[in-house]
């Protein structure tokens, strides 16, 4: 783990190491005496998870009062990531710098206190996690109004854009630590929840969007082929009778 270049004072810029073979990878995303080595000294009490598609724009935020400081990373897909120096005092008051954060080099940016943040998304999608020193209160977020128009929109995604290409360019050829392993595609809807499993009746039931259950057979068990909503009248004769079956040992027609 190192800490790389960055223009303003007081955000970091870390690049963990990332220990990866044909099967995929391992790194520590967090590690504190490592992480205080290079100037993190924080304590953080909540971590948080968005995704979001390409071309959204998120910022800027930050907290008033005592402040927050966060540890941004982009655990999947790619993003470019502003700090704005908000500090006052601060000679570099009103500057802002970006860098590009993905899932193949696992870069992190830390923003201390006084610091606005932003992103974005350069990927078709991107799933952002961070680290906060406080607990999320409504009444101390706030941000900085962008002037958001078309225009201003289509010129902030092409410089997004346009720097994760150079990057690419610049690191063309270069050892990326691990191999490349396919991964699914994502979904900008949360995860399904785990079907639960009806022991007795041999088969799944999942959740469905209207609260309903559908009846699912598994490997092996008798039922429907492609299940049936639950309350129905030949639905539930249809059950009544597979269970019968499965209690009597008789095979399934």
């Amino acid at each position: 783990m190192r800490a790389l270049p960055t223009r303003l004072d007081g955000p970091i810029l870390i690049e963990p190491a990332v220990h990866g073979d044909p099967r995929g990878f391992f790194s520590e995303t967090y590690r504190a005496n490592l992480h205080a080595e290079l100037g993190v000294v924080d304590d953080f009490v909540q971590d948080n998870h968005s995704r979001s598609a390409r071309g959204v724009l998120r910022g800027m935020h930050f907290s008033i009062g005592e402040g927050q400081a966060k540890l941004v990373r982009c655990a999947r897909g790619a993003m470019l990531d502003v700090a704005v120096d908000l500090r006052r005092d601060s000679p570099t008051f009103g500057q802002w710098e970006a860098h590009a954060l993905d899932d193949a080099d696992m870069r992190q940016l830390y923003l201390p206190v006084g610091f606005a943040h932003g992103f974005c998304v350069t990927s078709e999608v991107a799933d952002v996690v961070y680290k906060c020193s406080t607990y999320y209160a409504a009444e101390t977020e706030t941000g900085v109004r962008l002037r958001r128009s078309r225009r201003g929109d289509r010129v902030a995604r092409a410089r997004a854009v346009g720097l994760r290409a150079r990057q690419e360019r610049a690191t063309a050829g270069r050892d990326r630590r691990r191999a490349p392993v396919p991964l699914p595609p994502l979904s900008l809807r949360p995860p399904p929840r785990e079907a639960t499993h009806d022991v007795a009746h041999e088969r799944a039931l999942v959740p469905v969007e209207d609260d309903r259950r559908v009846c699912r057979p598994v490997e092996g068990g008798g039922g429907h082929e492609h299940g049936e909503e639950l309350g129905g009248e030949s639905s539930s004769r249809s059950i009544r009778a597979a269970t019968s079956r499965q209690a009597s040992g008789s095979p399934s027609p």
